[in-house]
């Protein structure tokens, strides 16, 4: 072999296609192509347990004590009323496109 040529070892070299890929170093970010939004709205978790915990608050103020039932209808309420919710929430910042 030539001074200027080495055997390759593809396991150990840095110049393996998975090691450093092309135009890529080690303190660039990584662009996908996709940006992430951001989060605006809370996850529909939080959102049923903040009504679950508000519901229960209520009904400690009131000094009753709330069945499941009620629990369960109110989150059926909140089933549909979220996503028409958010469904007029989407429409009111999206025009749609003359043709």
């Amino acid at each position: 072999m030539d001074e200027d040529t080495h055997e390759f070892d593809p396991v150990t070299e840095d110049g393996a296609p998975w090691a450093n890929p092309v135009n890529r170093h080690d303190d660039d970010p990584v662009d996908t192509g996709i940006e992430t939004p951001e989060p605006k709205v809370p996850e529909p978790a939080l959102v049923r347990g903040a009504v679950a915990a508000v519901i229960g608050l209520i009904g400690y103020i009131l000094g009753k004590q709330i069945d499941g039932v009620v629990v369960d209808q109110i989150m059926d309420i909140y089933a549909v009323a979220a996503p028409l919710a958010l469904a007029w929430w989407i429409r009111s910042r999206v025009t749609p496109v003359k043709k």
